[in-house]
This record gives C-alpha cells, structure tokens and sequence, in this order.
C-alpha cells in the first residue's frame, strides 16, 4: 500500500511539474431551482463523466437548466431536455466568456445536480479570479497602491483557503462570505493593471502563505482576536481610517486605512507590512517549485501552497523605513526544514540525510536554494521512489 501511495504522489509532482498551474473553484450558485447561462461565443456544454458535447450553444443566446431526477435538464423551444447526467461544464469554443446571474465571467462554468438541486461553479485561472475580485472588493477610482495592496492580500487569502467550501464543490463562494467577485463584467483597466503588477504576489509568515484578512473600515483601531483565537501576523495598530465610520470586523488591512496611506506616499508593500505583522511577500513561480499539501479530503486535494526555488522574497519593510523593495533568495536551510517530509511510503530518516546533505553542499556554495538545488532533491524522490520498488 505504501509503494501505491509513494507512486501517486510521485505522479502527482510530475504532472504538476510539467504543467504548472493555478486554478480555483468559486461558487456562483449554490442549491437552486434553476440557473440560466450562457456564452458570448458559440460554445458547448459537456458531460464531466464521459467528456463527449452533450448540447452546444449559440453565441448570446440564453439557456435555462433546472434539475430533473438526478440529471439536469435544458429548456430550448420551449421544452426541456434532459442532458442525461448529473454534472455538465459549459465552455467557449473560442476565447470568450460564459454568463450567469446576469454577469460575464472568465473560464469555464461547472454545473452540478446535487441532491436535487443545482450549484453552479465557476472553474478559473487564479490571477483572473483576482481580477475579478479587486474591483468587487476595492472602488477602482481608489490610489493605485492600495489597489495593489489589495490584490496581494486577496490572492494570498484565495490561496490559504482553498478548500474551504469543498463540502459544497468548490473552494470560496463569490460573496462576502469569502471575497466579493463580480467576474470579467467587474474588470476594469486600472484594477487588472495593478492585478498584474502584482503577479503571483503572496504574504507569508512562518513559510506558509497566510489568510490575509480586510475589511472596510475599523474607525481607529484594528483588532488582533480572530473569532475567539489569535493570529500571529496580526497585531492591533490605527488604522487610518477615523475619517470612516466602522465597517466590518477590524481584523487585518483596513481598505480605507490602506487607501489613506496610499495618498501619504506609502507603497503597497509597505502598507501591508503595516497591516499585518512580521510577514515577508513571496512571489509564486512556474518554472520551479515544490508541491507542499496541506492536506487530501478524500480525492479533493484540499489546500495547496507552490513554493519556489527561487522564491522572490521582499525585506521586511515598516512605515519608518526607506520606500525602497528589496529582493533577496530564501535559503534552503528555510524551505527544507519547513517543506513536507515526503511521509507517504519514504522513509523520514533518508529523506532528512538528503536535507541535511543538500543543505551543507548549498550553504557553502552559495547560501541561497539554486534552481539545480531543487531540481536535484525532486530528482532524487523520484529515483528513491524507482528503487524502492
């Protein structure tokens, strides 16, 4: 059984390694009698079981599905249909976009029948979710500091929660319970510019990327309690917000506050080091990295952080301090003493005298976690794993 799960997880490094992605899942509608869609293109919807069209779909043309026994039926003509399966994704046959709840989005739309109702999905690219959110989270007529202030700490909240909605199908829902996103429809030019300026942008603390709390405004003071717990990151400090009446729970970056110090001068990061405390800004990278898993829930992979080899890390910056980023390389030591022990079928005692070694051979050579470094410790997983068989 181990040798099994010691060839899946190698498998699974592989496949990711080859295609290096960041794709999340956000509910739009959970539970419904119905729900219309529809694409702006000619596009088809397609059984997630069998992967064959079930139903194509004329270019801004609406349709409306509702579930029918354990399956979804489609109404066109004035009849439904029934597609004969209970799950069905509705994708673009061209790069456009697809439509529910009277909004464009991005990606592809996932439609379940689930208990008898329906919960539609919408399957998208990480940095286009953002997209969606920061105009849906933060006025775009707003100082473009906080606007990227905002984008880091939203993507960095995404990505800590992933999962968090699995009970229902999908990661985070599309409100406030979660973060506010309006899709492609939210978009404006000024938000996605500071979307991509911060690309892959995340805070962390301890090597793990943290869940980035905000609110609107805490009207003096943030908070440092987080629903009956406390947060390391977090500490109570002005919130430079006593211009706005107190809107929301006060934990983390106030938008107001942040917008405010935006107009000072301050930058993004800057701002964010403000906020929460002790935290360093990691950039995602897809040419090289590890897979650390949080954890599987059943087949659903519920969390996962991509930490790179040459993890772009910023100095911790304060208010007082020169408005200047300055990037360095975490050391190996860092990430292979924080790095999952690879614990499905390897044994821990091999795997640290690999550490150990790789860490000794890295620190005297150059003091930073080399794209060879890397590449040599996932290599050699990968041939442990062969000769264990």
């Amino acid at each position: 059984m181990k040798k099994i799960l010691v060839l899946f997880t190698i498998l699974i490094i592989n496949l990711i390694l080859a295609n290096p992605s960041y794709a999340i899942k956000i509910g739009l509608l959970t539970q419904v009698e119905e729900a219309g869609i529809g694409t702006n293109v000619n596009g088809r919807m397609i059984d997630v079981h069998t992967n064959k069209t079930v139903c194509t779909s004329d270019a801004m043309k609406g349709y409306m599905l509702v579930p029918y026994k354990n399956e979804i039926a489609v109404k066109t003509g004035g009849h439904f249909y029934t597609l004969g399966t209970d799950s069905i994704v509705l994708r673009p046959d061209t790069d456009g976009y697809v439509s529910t709840k009277g909004k464009w989005y991005r990606g592809k739309l996932m439609i379940k029948n689930m208990n008898g109702k329906l919960t539609v999905i919408n399957d998208i690219d990480l940095e286009n979710y953002i997209k969606g959110v920061v105009p849906s989270e933060m006025p775009a007529s707003w100082e473009f500091e906080a606007l990227k202030a905002q984008a880091i700490a939203a993507r960095s909240f995404a990505l800590a929660n992933l999962g968090k909605q699995s009970r229902n199908g999908y990661d985070l829902k599309d409100n406030t319970e979660d973060q506010a996103y309006g899709g492609a429809s939210a978009e404006t030019n000024i938000t996605n510019k500071a979307v991509d300026e911060t690309h892959g942008l995340v805070l962390t603390y301890d090597m793990k990327i943290i869940s980035a709390y905000y609110f609107a405004s805490a009207g003096g003071m943030t908070n440092t309690s987080i629903w009956g717990g406390d947060v390391p990151y977090l500490r109570a400090v002005p919130s430079f917000d006593d211009n706005v009446k107190k809107n929301g729970h006060g934990v983390g970056m106030s938008q107001h506050g942040a917008n405010n110090l935006a107009k000072q001068g301050y930058n993004a990061y800057q701002i964010l080091q403000y906020f929460y405390q002790n935290v360093k800004f990691a950039k995602l990278n897809n040419e090289s990295y590890i897979l650390y898993l949080k954890g599987f829930k059943g087949l659903y992979i519920t969390g996962y952080i991509c930490i790179s080899a040459f993890i772009e890390n910023y100095y911790p910056q304060t208010l007082d301090r020169p408005k200047k980023n300055v990037i360095i390389n975490l050391s190996i030591t860092q990430i292979l003493r924080n790095m999952v022990t690879w614990s499905v079928g390897l044994r821990k005692k091999e795997v640290r005298n690999e550490q150990r070694r790789i860490s000794k051979r890295s620190i005297k050579k150059s003091k930073s976690f080399s794209k060879s470094n890397c590449r040599h410790f996932i290599s050699y997983i990968r041939n442990y794993s062969k000769n264990s068989f």
